[in-house]
């Protein structure tokens, strides 16, 4: 797909001059093999043009203005796509290409309906994002920012939820239908996807015919459709291909089949439908599929909606698909992202969140794309995910430090075998990792706790010496304000809304962006900013909002909580802070409503008794805490997760930071 990918990152449309993020500023970087040794003479090419490597490795592309994908090829490699942005370096790792080895790529829960066509739910499609007259441009649309990444590999595989279908009758008594417009495949093709995912719990939405309209569409598009079938037969499988000098099976099935609606979702002798997930079934199917071909990727569809943990139906599902023979399993209907786990040389990821989808929920934007290399035997050689967000339910590749927080994150879901490197996740199939410890001295100023102390590209591995200590993380993530997503526009804050003209996402002083609050003495109510979404709250856990603040007016906080993501107001706390003209640090400690399950912080300015006044906020952080972990019988607590990167002590202690990391 390499000329399809060239076309596409020179289709990508840059910034509009006016909201130009940066000053025309170059990429710098380096690309090197696994081992880390400098890769000389690599074509790298971005949408502003192409350059190669100096003799160790070193790149500097041509002046751009927005974020870009770079894409890096050399001769005995296995080609890269990376996120970059101006006057940033970025880290090209590449693995050796033998000529024998299968790249697939795989994404998470795709569709194209409700929100997308209603946008604000009130029956107007006036607004559509997604129109059924238009529906092929308008996928292209929303796919525009990560079809350099989806066109990477030699396939590229994702899961719908739904079927291509308008008009047709709908199940009688399901609540929650999508109905994806057909056109909407075609956009899928030309972006780089091969293989749709149908063993879901929305493919029969529409009935049969929306399964059998579904799977002729896909093919009319070019694309091979699986888990789903005109029959159970069919459904089940497996599907054989053909790619390259491999020979590929696939599996899926779902483990919601409606079994308490009028009339099931599974596939039957005589009747379209899904394959549903079986034990037996599963374990003839992938053992047919292993015989047919040299890799197997089986799809499952279930688990528990929004948690981080796969369920234990769904991992057992996985151990019956590796056992018959499957080198991948990927899970899907979580829409949150889940731990991967390494079983030798194959690879289970229970989740890869949503791809393009339309929920709210915090943790329902936070995705990646997985990448695989698979050698001639189904042997999987290297695995890398690079985190997405879905911001305005678009899938956006994401640079800076929410890269590199997300990425961590996931490590932390996945723990050992796993490392980030340079803001990607990728799992140590060949155990080159390394770590490193560093010691910090934190010390509180008086009795209570100490400031919070962050330890960027490390986490919190142990703490000593201290009274008593807490590790975190910073779940709000976007604080910093920095254009951090791959897209055309630049004066966005991601996930943050302005609820007054007069507050604005702004250039600061160190060329980087801040949040400022305008007023006059006119104005009738604060101006006021808050980020996009609720943050979902863990119960009975402390919480700090700190950053940075200036100006000359009053701040007001606002800390509203909520019962559930869609419930009215449950309680709210106010906290004021008068602002300075240097900058200053706020803090505050809290520990919200047992019952609360999501909070919203707004942050507003305001109006003065006379004269005009503002307010500049930056490196807002919202850390929830977690105390020690307990001591078992061996005298040792469980593991600190890696994702923790913040401290507080009581006293003072001796902080244990660790990264891990590949040559």
């Amino acid at each position: 797909m390499s000329l399809l990918l060239l076309v596409l990152l020179a289709a990508c449309p840059g910034p509009d001059p006016e909201e130009a993020c940066f000053a025309p500023a170059s990429t710098w970087g380096e690309v090197v093999d696994m081992e880390g040794d400098p890769i000389p003479d690599a074509r790298v090419v971005t949408d502003a043009g192409e350059t190669r490597t100096d003799a160790a490795g070193r790149f500097l592309t041509s002046e751009g203005n927005g974020n870009r994908w770079v894409r890096v090829e050399a001769e005995g490699y296995l080609s890269r796509t990376r996120p970059t942005r101006p006057g940033d370096h970025v880290l090209v790792r590449l693995s050796e290409d033998d000529g024998q080895t299968l790249t697939l790529t795989v994404g998470g829960d795709t569709m194209f309906a409700r929100r997308y066509q209603d946008p604000d739910e009130d029956g107007d499609l006036a607004d559509a994002v997604v129109r059924p007259t238009h529906a092929r441009t308008d996928a292209a649309a929303l796919l525009a920012d990560i079809a350099p990444l989806l066109s990477a590999s030699d396939l590229t595989a994702l899961t719908l939820e739904g079927p291509l279908i308008l008009g047709a009758e709908p199940h009688p008594s399901k609540e929650h239908l999508f109905a994806n417009p057909p056109e909407v495949a075609f956009a899928l093709a030309e972006a780089g996807v091969d293989l749709v995912n149908l063993a879901t719990s929305h493919t029969y939405d529409f009935l049969d015919e929306g399964v059998t309209r579904t799977l002729s569409t896909l093919e009319a598009a070019g694309m091979e459709g699986f888990g789903a079938g005109g029959n159970e037969e069919e459904a089940w499988g497996p599907r054989i291909l053909i790619v390259g000098n491999h020979t590929l099976g696939l599996v899926a099935c779902t483990t919601i089949t409606g079994t308490a609606e009028d009339i099931g979702y599974d596939a039957l002798p005589n009747r379209p439908g899904v394959a549903g997930c079986d034990v037996d079934k599963l374990r003839e199917s992938v053992v047919n599929a292993r015989i047919a071909s040299d890799v197997v990727l089986v799809f499952l569809h279930g688990g528990w909606e929004y948690q981080e943990d796969p369920s234990t139906l769904v991992e057992d599902l996985a151990t019956t698909a590796m056992e018959a023979g499957a080198h991948v399993v990927v899970g899907n209907h979580p829409h949150v992202i889940q731990a991967m786990e390494a079983q030798g040389t194959n690879l289970v990821a229970f989740s890869l969140g949503n791809l393009v989808f339309d929920q709210t929920l915090w943790d329902t934007l936070q995705s990646g794309l997985l990448t695989l290399e698979i050698g001639w035997n189904g042997k999987v050689k290297r695995a890398t995910l690079e985190p997405l967000i879905l911001e305005d339910f678009r899938p956006r590749g994401v640079s800076g430090r929410l890269q590199e927080q997300l990425a961590r994150d996931y490590l932390g879901r996945t723990g050992t075998g796993v490392v980030v490197d340079d803001g990607a996740v990728e799992v140590d199939f060949s155990g080159r990792a390394t770590e490193q410890d560093r010691v910090v001295h934190v010390q509180a100023d008086g009795s209570g706790w100490s400031k919070p102390e962050g330890v960027e590209g490390s986490w919190i591995h142990d703490v000593t010496g201290a009274e008593d200590w807490r590790v975190g993380r910073d779940v709000l993530l976007v604080g910093d304000f920095e254009v951090v997503d791959l897209d055309s526009k630049c004066s966005e804050g991601v996930f943050w809304r302005m609820a007054s003209e007069w507050a604005e996402i702004a250039p600061a002083d160190d060329a980087g962006r801040l949040l400022r609050h305008t007023s006059t003495r006119h104005a009738l109510d604060p101006t006021w900013s808050r980020p996009d979404h609720r943050l979902p709250l863990s119960a009975g856990a402390a919480y700090t909002l700190t950053g940075r603040l200036r100006g000359n007016g009053m701040l007001q906080i606002r800390l509203r909580t909520y019962e559930t993501a869609s419930s009215d107001l449950h309680y709210q706390e106010f906290e004021e802070r008068v602002a300075k003209k240097e900058w200053q640090t706020f803090q505050i400690d809290t520990e919200l409503p047992a019952r609360a399950t999501m909070l919203l912080p707004e942050f507003g300015l305001l109006p003065p008794t006379e004269g005009d006044n503002f307010i500049e906020l930056d490196d807002l952080r919202l850390i929830r805490w977690e105390p020690p972990p307990e001591e078992g019988e061996d005298g040792h607590g469980r593991p600190l997760e890696e994702r923790f990167d913040v401290v507080q002590v009581k006293g003072s202690g001796q902080v244990t930071a660790r990264t891990r990391g590949l040559p």
